[in-house]
């Protein structure tokens, strides 16, 4: 069975990138757009007839939406990437037919091409989402390009085996409790 195998170390710009991907894509990043490029045309529009008070309204939510919330997401991201401990060694990845294998510090995690959700390819990163929010993160630039080739030729490859969200996929990753394994 052909596999292939690679490290990558978690850097802050990586985890920056998807988390402004995850935060402005989506529903979330079109209301956001709507709401700024609203307020920003109805202050161009309006500006000389507005108060003092209205101007500083609009000045303040258009910093809080286009300069604080990514700082704060740059900060936050420079936190977990910087001061997490799984973030801080190198995580090894194998890739083959059934998966992808995960190890680090000892530990390993194999995760079937049936359990996941999808996978993105954005810039210089590619997302496999183990989850509807959560994912692998694949920075190009820490993979060879024959390692890089064959994730995705087997990414397309198996597909078809994906998760789909639905009531149903969330019932069945969902853990089983003790008390759903009483006998009767």
């Amino acid at each position: 069975m052909e596999k292939h195998e690679f490290d990558i170390r978690m850097k802050t710009k990586d985890m920056f990138a998807f988390m402004l991907r995850q935060q402005y894509f989506g529903l979330r990043g079109i209301v956001f757009l709507v709401f700024i490029t609203t307020a920003v045309v109805f202050s161009v529009i309006k500006w000389d007839s507005m108060e003092g008070s209205a101007k500083a309204i609009i000045i303040f939510v258009v910093f809080i939406f286009l300069v604080f919330a990514p700082m704060q997401l740059f900060l936050r991201s420079k936190l977990q990437a910087g001061s997490a401990e799984r973030f801080q060694l190198a995580t090894h990845y194998v890739i083959n037919e059934e998966g992808i294998i995960i190890s680090q510090a000892g530990e390993e995690l194999e995760l079937k091409w049936g359990h996941l959700f999808k996978y993105v390819k954005s810039g210089s990163r590619l997302y496999v989402f183990t989850t509807a929010v959560s994912a692998i993160i694949f920075p190009k630039d820490q993979i060879e390009d024959a390692d890089y080739d064959y994730l995705l030729e087997q990414l397309a490859a198996h597909k078809s085996e994906f998760l789909t969200l639905s009531i149903e996929t969330a019932v069945h990753r969902m853990p089983e409790s003790e008390e759903n394994n009483k006998e009767e």
